[in-house]
């Protein structure tokens, strides 16, 4: 195994590939917990095939910095959303009116994404054209999650006293039942 890979060499295995028919055969049989079987797998591979581990981690590496980047951002949000008082944003508002610079940093420092390629933006840095963007994004994520609430509410439902859904439900039925919420 080298020290250093270089990120744009063709790799001599499909490691995506490859990681992906291992993950299927940890996770084909259910219910299991995501961070157990990741644990397993990076564990496993690291004795049996490390040259796979190695290959994929350094094939993902992009990707994976990129979705840290984003929990991390995605973390501030929430931080900012649900630790703070229901009146903390306008109390901070007026410390900020009469003066105090600071009172708002936390706020606009949030990083919301303002285009479809990804762009994220500080809150201070965002003209009405983002936040107008960004509002309405939440505002169809909303309605998305609202639908799918409805649609689990109504499985239960029609689920009574049977075990799970696979005993009451197939495929075309779970997709009428959908279509008949979702008006689709």
């Amino acid at each position: 195994m080298t020290a250093a890979r270089n990120l744009e060499s063709v790799p001599d295995r499909d490691y995506i590939a490859e990681m992906r028919a291992v993950i299927e055969a940890e996770t084909g049989e259910g219910p299991y917990v995501s961070a157990v079987v990741a644990g397993h797998i990076a564990r496993k591979l690291a004795v049996t095939d490390p040259d796979l581990l190695d290959g994929w981690l350094h094939q993902m590496a992009p990707f994976l910095i990129r979705h840290m980047i984003n929990l991390r951002d995605c973390s501030t949000r929430t931080k900012a959303r649900t630790g703070a008082r229901r009146q903390q944003f306008s109390e901070d508002a007026t410390a900020f009116e009469r003066g105090d610079r600071s009172a708002m940093s936390h706020w606009l420092d949030i990083r919301h994404v303002v285009d479809d390629e990804g762009t994220r933006k500080r809150l201070a840095d965002m003209c009405a054209a983002d936040l107008t963007r960004v509002a309405d994004e939440y505002t169809a994520r909303a309605s998305e999650n609202a639908m799918h609430a409805a649609f689990l509410k109504a499985v239960a439902r029609k689920l009574g006293t049977k075990k799970t859904v696979a005993d009451v439900f197939d495929e075309p039925s779970l997709d009428r039942l959908w279509r008949s919420l979702s008006g689709s």
